[in-house]
């Protein structure tokens, strides 16, 4: 999307949300957090009972393309109905706890489907690892799926995300930051450049 669309898109938004923003205190913070991820070309993270939502256009429609820069937390795997965080279901039974909702390969032996290969390739995981001094468990650690926030931006911001930077930190979503207290790292710049060469 274009900065001239951005702005149009925009200029569309404004007269749906602002009516609301004493509604509730959280609308009109929401509104400026949303009109940057239009503008910046990233994503917004909420909950699914976050007020804003009510108020914007449907996922049809001319401004359908708002829902680009939103992510809806609290999301159920397709497969199980199970818990999603960071697009990875969180029963580790289930397929898709090993690929990425949009991986055909998390089908894989279910009764109505055909088995595919597996896509996970041609996305983008990062992994959140938490850091002590004395515990380096792997079962704690949390993969994400990045790779829609980085489709949109430019090849030159991307290659600018380095491990253990904030610009790393501020690609994971609110629902795995905020159940971890204590310092961290996230892994994903070897990701990312191996999914710009590949499709850049």
């Amino acid at each position: 999307m274009n900065n001239l669309a951005k702005l149009n898109l925009l200029k569309k938004l404004v007269p749906l949300v602002q009516p609301h923003f004493d509604d509730d205190g959280t609308v009109g913070q929401d509104f400026a957090y949303l009109t940057a991820a239009i503008l910046n070309g990233t994503v917004c993270y909420w909950p699914a009972n976050r007020p804003i939502l009510l108020f914007l256009p449907g996922k049809r429609g001319a401004l359908a393309a708002v829902w680009d820069f939103i992510n809806v937390e609290g999301a159920a795997c397709q497969r199980c109905g199970s818990a999603l965080i960071g697009g990875f279901c969180q029963d580790e039974t289930c397929p898709f706890s090993d690929h990425v909702q949009a991986c055909p390969s998390g089908w894989n032996g279910h009764p109505s489907r055909s088995d595919m290969a597996c896509l996970c390739g041609d996305h983008i995981i990062a992994t959140f690892v938490p850091q002590r001094v004395f515990d380096n468990d792997e079962s704690e650690w949390v993969r994400f799926d990045v790779t829609e926030v980085i489709r949109k931006m430019t090849q030159r911001q991307a290659c600018e995300i380095n491990d253990d930077q904030y610009e790393s930190d501020d690609l994971i979503p609110a629902e795995i930051r905020d159940k971890h207290n204590g310092p961290f790292r996230v892994i994903v710049e070897d990701a990312i450049a191996a999914w710009l060469k590949k499709n850049k």
